[in-house]
């Protein structure tokens, strides 16, 4: 049983400003903006926890007490209408418990040593400004501190995250491309996917160049590159934290990249081996009777392209110039190649069923069909 009780809290109903009129478009753009100005729920709820460590009193402090009212203010911003006033806000230390770091601090100082230090430097609080803070962080005894360091995070690392896997049998892509193969022979169709490697290795050299010219224009240092996985993901890392103001502007405008990047050479392998004046197989529907020949052709295309994606820089011709440490082109021709495949899954299916999508007959026999590997 907890050794102390308290009632719960109790604050006043605060009533909405009255408005004598209609609501016009004027009134709800003053609303937005201004719930923008004061949307800082978020800060009272930090400097709530941050207070409630460092004082000896904990959630009893006045300043705490003076948070959770605020705190009730805010959540009701939106029926009132009522904000808090910013300059009541109470002042956080500049030290900060170690469980509010957002990487591991290099140096962490005992509680008992903060108001012997000696520091000049004004501190600058995140939630005030726009700049970064370069907090220091003492370690916590109370309960918050206590959870926080009995989290074993080598433990977690070495047997949840990092932990050894078997790796012997086929990879994953050398599965898919089995798997794709044994579909490309059960339906008795004439595809060889080395007709389209010439060209497949064509469009892996552009999509490798377009990558890494992302990797090094989005990049914050001259003289290092993103990975590739940011590219790819369009999200840029901080590896010293949380991300900075200009990280962030610039993972939006990766991303919006990107998509633009990965959505035109989708088009581009979907789309190839076909010409220019037919319909694409990608925006036909599945009753269409478009011939066998174009519908094998982009499969053809698709299917080159996640083989040549497997292979060495060592196995490549002569006009490709890329490094051949890229690993992301077989992702997106893989998505293309299961994508086409299961369209005519569903369109064999069609035609051999009775028009009942889904279900095999004729010389597929009963059974669902499409890919097991999405």
């Amino acid at each position: 049983m907890p050794k102390q009780t308290f009632a719960p809290a109790d604050y006043p109903r605060l009533s909405p400003k009255p408005l004598d009129r209609p609501v016009t478009s004027r009134d709800i753009a003053d609303f937005f903006i201004n719930f923008m100005k004061t949307d800082i729920l978020g800060m009272i709820a930090t400097r709530h926890v941050t207070l409630a460590d460092y004082k000896v009193y904990g959630t009893l402090d006045p300043g705490c007490l003076s948070l959770a009212s605020m705190h009730s203010t805010a959540v009701d911003f939106s029926k009132t209408g009522i904000p808090v006033d910013v300059k009541k806000l109470p002042k956080p230390p500049f030290y900060r418990p170690d469980f509010l770091a957002t990487v591991p601090p290099l140096k962490v100082y005992d509680i008992d040593q903060i108001d012997l230090i000696v520091d000049h430097q004004e501190p600058v609080h995140e939630e005030d400004t726009m700049g970064q803070a370069k907090h220091k962080y003492y370690r916590s005894d109370k309960i918050l501190g206590r959870l926080y360091r009995n989290v074993n995070e080598k433990k977690i690392w070495d047997e949840d995250i990092h932990r050894s896997t078997t790796m012997d049998g086929p990879s994953i892509w050398d599965q898919l491309l089995a798997t794709v193969k044994r579909e490309v022979v059960g339906y008795n169709l004439d595809i060889d996917w080395t007709r389209k490697s010439e060209q497949a290795w064509k469009i892996r050299n552009l999509y490798e160049s377009t990558m890494v010219d992302k990797m090094w224009h989005f990049s914050e240092n001259p003289r290092s590159c993103l990975t590739e996985v940011e590219v790819f993901c369009g999200f840029i890392l901080n590896k010293k934290g949380s991300q900075t103001a200009r990280q962030r502007d610039s993972s939006i405008k990766l991303k919006e990249e990107i998509d633009r990047i990965m959505t035109w050479f989708v088009k581009m392998i979907r789309d190839q081996g076909q010409r220019n004046d037919l319909e694409t197989f990608g925006t036909r529907t599945e009753t269409s009777s478009a011939p066998d020949r174009r519908r094998e052709d982009v499969i053809e295309l698709c299917w080159a392209c996640v083989a040549v994606a497997c292979l060495k820089k060592e196995d490549a011709p002569v006009t490709y110039h890329a490094t051949g440490e890229l690993q992301s082109f077989r992702v997106i021709a893989a998505c293309c190649l299961l994508k086409e495949l299961n369209n005519l899954t569903r369109k064999m299916n069609s035609v051999s069923g009775g028009g009942f999508t889904g279900v095999g007959s004729g010389r597929r026999g009963r059974r669902q069909t499409a890919l097991a590997i999405r």
